[in-house]
C-alpha cells in the first residue's frame, strides 16, 4: 500500500491493520482498479487458515488437517504473486497456483 500511496506509508507501518480479507476485498481494489483484486478462492482459503491460527493460538488447538495447511500456505503464496503482480511485475502471474490462476484470468504459460 505504502509504494501505490506514498503518503499512506506511515499509517501502514505505524497503525495496527485491519483483518487481512477485510483489506483485500474492500481496500485492495480501490488501489489496483480491479474488483475483485484477490479471487475468492484465494480469499476462501486465507479464510479457513485464518480460522484455523486462532483456534491454534487462542484456543490451544494442537492438530492442523495437512490438507488445510497446505491449501492456506498455497494461498499464501498466490496472495503474494498477486501482489507483486499488481506492483507491476506482470512475470508475477506465471506462478499462480492453476486454480488461482483460473480463477484470475490469467493466461496459463
Amino acid at each position: 500500500m505504502a509504494k501505490r500511496v506514498p503518503e499512506a506509508g506511515w499509517l501502514v507501518q505505524k497503525i495496527p491493520a485491519p483483518p487481512l480479507v477485510r483489506m483485500l476485498i474492500q481496500y485492495l481494489p480501490t488501489l489496483v482498479g480491479r474488483e475483485p483484486a484477490v479471487p475468492k478462492v484465494v480469499l476462501d482459503q486465507l479464510r479457513k487458515g485464518i480460522t484455523v491460527r486462532d483456534q491454534v493460538a487462542h484456543e490451544g488447538a494442537r492438530a492442523v488437517e495437512s490438507e488445510t495447511l497446505k491449501g492456506t500456505l498455497t494461498a499464501v503464496r498466490d496472495l503474494l504473486w498477486l501482489l507483486d503482480y499488481y506492483g507491476g511485475q506482470t512475470w508475477a502471474l506465471a506462478h499462480l497456483s492453476s486454480a488461482t490462476r483460473d480463477a484470475f484470468g490469467a493466461p496459463r504459460s
